[in-house]
């Protein structure tokens, strides 16, 4: 996907075609993209998939109700291992392109001191 989009933004193609591709470019090699981009990959096959089931003719909606539940329960328990997953599908992706990786401050709240003395 890189290498196209770097293609677009030198081909003889409009100015406008190379500017959205760069753009894309700059967007798809950042840090925060990747995990985004691994994670949806995923939800989205799972929903193709019961897409597809509920297309079928002839269904009852006690079959639609069900697979609509499983996706959801796929959702909920799945969240937590996808995300994992994803953001050490892009940390692997961002040491391979040479992508730096910055680690974010977290921020703390400030308690006052009436919460303070709770703990």
């Amino acid at each position: 996907m890189v290498r196209t989009l770097e293609e677009l933004c030198f081909q003889n193609k409009n100015a406008d075609t190379r500017g959205q591709a760069h753009d894309v470019s700059d967007v798809s090699q950042r840090v925060s993209f990747l995990p985004i981009l691994h994670f949806w990959k995923e939800v989205l096959r799972e929903s193709h998939d019961v897409q597809k089931y509920l297309q079928q003719k002839g269904l009852s909606q006690v079959n639609c109700a069900q697979k609509v539940k499983a996706f959801v329960a796929f959702l909920s328990d799945e969240c937590d291992a996808l995300a994992r997953q994803s953001v050490d599908n892009a940390r692997k992706i961002c040491e391979k392109l040479e992508i730096p990786i910055e680690e974010r401050r977290v921020r703390r709240k400030k308690r006052i001191p009436s919460e303070q003395r709770k703990i």
